[in-house]
């Protein structure tokens, strides 16, 4: 890479399937995520796409990087949004 570049890195891979979930209203966003995943039976993935709506939802991210991992909750921070939103 040039030393010039406005990127840090780039790297490459490739898909060995594709999976596709659709869920019905109501449900828990994550734990539908985590059944789709049971089922299928995923050890490694990304999330390429979502598109629908929440009636709620709970955002995190990092306060801070930790020193040591796993990440545990004190190095997170929440908001929730207790109304509803639209995920494109």
């Amino acid at each position: 890479m040039e030393k010039s570049s406005l990127l840090e890195g780039i790297g490459t891979g490739s898909f060995k399937r594709i999976v596709l979930a659709r869920m019905p209203i109501g449900v828990d966003l994550l734990e539908a995520i985590y059944e789709v995943v049971r089922g299928e039976k995923i050890q490694k993935g990304i999330i390429l796409m979502g598109l629908g709506a929440l009636q709620k939802a709970v955002f995190r991210n990092l306060k801070v990087f930790p020193r040591e991992y796993p990440v545990t909750p004190k190095d997170r921070i929440y908001f929730e949004v207790a109304k509803p939103l639209e995920v494109v």
